[in-house]
């Protein structure tokens, strides 16, 4: 069981998620104080956990809080293994397409594959299932299209 009811002291803007790297399972910490998980104690399991933190105000205007260019944004950490989060911006509600692909450019998986509303996004890669490598990852959201490179490290 994980427990952080001591977390009293963080902004009431943030937003705090766990990321159980097991499950995919995204954990808000202001709703709740506690989490309860299962492990196979035969399975080695490192870096299971992820924190990330969003930092942007609440109390803004939402015209503050849109981005005005499309961006894709390097993702963390880097090198990973076996989780990444890839951030990504949109001006306007678009048509997004996030896919990953190996050195050799064959699709390995699509992330994302949906109309998204304006804002800053976020979404989990969990590559257990790839070997090392190089790996890349292309947005396509209306007619922007960027590509970025990451690398897998078990």
């Amino acid at each position: 069981m994980l427990n952080w009811e001591k977390m009293k002291n963080i902004p009431e803007e943030w937003e705090i998620v766990l990321i159980d790297g097991s499950t995919d399972e995204s954990i808000n910490f202001k709703p709740r104080t506690e989490y309860e998980f299962y492990f196979d104690i035969k399975k080695k399991e490192t870096e299971r956990f992820y924190v990330t933190v969003n930092r942007n105000a609440s109390t803004s205007t939402e015209e503050e809080n849109t981005p005005t260019v499309f961006r894709l944004k390097k993702n963390y950490p880097n090198p990973f293994n076996p989780v990444t989060i890839i951030e990504y911006e949109l001006p306007k509600y678009s048509e997004v397409k996030i896919e990953v692909f190996d050195i050799l450019g064959r699709t390995v998986a699509t992330l994302i594959d949906e109309r998204k509303s304006a804002g800053f996004h976020s979404v989990l890669f969990n590559a257990s299932h790839l070997s090392s490598g190089t790996y890349f990852y292309r947005i396509n959201a209306g007619d922007f299209v960027q590509i970025k490179s990451m690398m897998l490290i078990k």
